[in-house]
């Protein structure tokens, strides 16, 4: 096994393991362990709106999923989690884990 596959492994067994960190989530109908990230999302990962966006409110998130259970979304596709509308900003791969950048109206 090379390292690139030790981290895969340990993507599934330990960081999106549901004894661990990771729980039950339903993603677009699929019922899949996730993890909200705790990090901040940095600038570089946001683009900036050709919309007027005054007087609306957003939220963005980070979710982390294991990259072989899901097909890689793209950016401005809609995607629902645990019944939850989010705008895919960014989807990027890292070692079996798939990152997603998520933003969401909010009131």
């Amino acid at each position: 096994m090379n390292f690139k596959d030790a981290l895969a492994f340990d993507a599934a067994s330990v960081f999106l393991n549901m004894e661990e960190f990771a729980e039950e989530m339903v993603v677009d109908g699929v019922s899949m362990p996730a993890l909200w990230g705790e990090e901040n999302v940095p600038a570089p990962d946001i683009k900036a709106s050709t919309v007027d966006a005054w007087g609306l409110n957003t939220e963005t998130a980070v979710l982390l999923v294991l990259e072989s259970n899901m097909t890689r979304p793209v950016s401005g596709q809609d995607m629902v989690v645990d019944g939850e509308t989010w705008t895919v900003i960014k989807a990027r791969p890292q070692c079996g884990i798939l990152r997603l950048v998520l933003q969401r109206n909010v009131s």
